[in-house]
């Protein structure tokens, strides 16, 4: 059995203008379609990470230490809150970061 063709089903062009050159009231009344807001671009990086915590207290956790920029050396305070670990760098920090990770006291 062969099934018939089915011709493609083209709706007409609507008019766009006169002879005159002058454009339709139809193409004059169509409204604009409306334009999604797009979301303010970030001024920052977001960079995330999980890390355990070793027997020694040592963290490793390469991707976010990179991205802050600690370098062996950086003074870093480490102290809890909230059932979490915060690590921040520090001047007066008691830990040092070493070639391993942090922390070493």
């Amino acid at each position: 059995m062969t099934a018939a063709a089915v011709s493609p089903v083209i709706p007409p062009a609507p008019p766009v203008g006169r002879a005159d050159d002058q454009p339709s009231r139809q193409a004059n009344s169509r409204r604009a379609l409306p334009m999604p807001q797009l979301p303010t671009l970030r001024d920052r990086s977001m960079v995330y990470g999980t890390a355990a915590i070793d027997c020694n207290g040592r963290v490793a956790e390469a991707t976010v230490i990179n991205a802050l920029g600690w370098v062996p050396g950086t003074r870093l305070n480490i102290r809890e809150s909230g059932g979490l670990v915060l690590v921040t760098a520090d001047h007066h920090g008691v830990f040092t970061m070493t070639t391993r990770g942090p922390p070493a006291s």
